[in-house]
């Protein structure tokens, strides 16, 4: 009714409408009849912000977007049936999409909700949330302890010499920046809304699209290797807005995701039932001595190498943090 007439109830009005109506049905519980307003209110809130099945755009002016719905077994099912036939799985207002599934989900699992999501490139993501039941282990002596340091242009330094990262984080943005300065001087010079203006945004969302891909790629293998070897890890905990806005080497500072790192490495660790710590951002670990405890006050940003007044040990100064 309130669908049809357009017409704003009282939610109070509306649910009592709701139980008045169930009445009518031996076989529905007034109760439950009850809490049909509450879903209806939502639904026409919902369909008049965004429209039913409509992809919504995160914010202003982005070409991301993703909407939500419920997840259950019976869907997730429907979508790995059809990904390994490399059917074609339809979405309302979207159209056909080839599924292609990036891992198994375990048997046991607890679905949640489901996010399909499209990036500014135009590539679609659907993603599953679910829980999972990890039985308790018991508690293992550490063996092998690993603290880790934010550094630039390395991601990390280890206390652990033999852990060295492979490549530099920065080299990727060099390696793509000829291309993405032609890309965004061929974008300015097409006029908004042409059909070669938006040929022109595409090209350069994938361009950005490749430089995440190979960062995430080598973001999960590092953090992967780290969680397969080390029993207890322990990274410090940094303001990398401060460091950005205050530092000439903003760039590297965003270029280097120290936080995707630490938040991947900080749920493979839960996952195999490890210990991961964090340092207080105010704890003096660069002015800190590693071997007699003397904090070095006079310590500045510029001095990269760590000599101790107390025991005269030198170190580098992340080595020693």
């Amino acid at each position: 009714h309130v669908a049809e007439t357009q017409t704003d109830l009282d939610p109070h009005e509306l649910a009592s409408l709701a139980a008045n109506e169930g009445k009518k049905y031996p076989g529905i519980n007034r109760q439950a009849a009850y809490y049909v307003a509450p879903r209806v209110i939502y639904g026409l809130k919902r369909s008049k912000r965004q429209g039913e099945g409509k992809l919504k755009r995160k914010e202003v002016g982005s070409c991301e977007a993703s909407f939500t719905i419920r997840c259950t077994k019976t869907l997730y099912q429907s979508i790995k049936q059809r990904g390994k036939k490399r059917a074609a799985i339809v979405i309302p207002s979207i159209g056909e999409l080839i599924f292609v599934q990036h891992r198994e989900i375990p048997e046991d699992a607890s679905f949640r909700i489901c996010t399909i999501s499209r990036n500014a490139a135009g590539q679609y993501y659907i993603s599953i949330e679910f829980d999972l039941f990890l039985p308790a282990k018991p508690a293992e002596k550490i063996k092998k302890p690993i603290g880790l340091d934010f550094s630039v242009p390395k991601l990390y330094v280890a206390s652990d010499k033999a852990l060295i990262p492979e490549i530099e984080l920065l080299k990727i943005r060099k390696f793509f920046a000829p291309k993405v300065a032609t890309a965004h001087r061929r974008l300015s010079r097409c006029q908004k809304g042409s059909k070669n203006y938006e040929k022109a945004r595409i090209k350069l969302a994938k361009l950005y699209q490749r430089m995440d891909n190979i960062r995430e790629d080598f973001i999960h293998k590092e953090t992967h290797k780290i969680a397969e070897e080390y029993d207890f890890v322990g990274v410090e905990t940094l303001s990398l807005k401060d460091m950005a806005d205050r530092l000439s080497i903003f760039k590297a500072v965003n270029d280097n995701s120290w936080y995707r790192f630490v938040f991947d490495l900080s749920y493979k660790m839960e996952e195999r039932q490890k210990q991961f710590r964090y340092v207080s951002r105010f704890y003096p670990s660069s002015k800190t001595c590693h071997r007699c405890g003397f904090i070095n006050h006079k310590l500045t940003l510029a001095d990269r190498e760590f000599l101790c007044p107390a025991c005269g040990h030198h170190a580098d100064r992340d080595l020693n943090a």
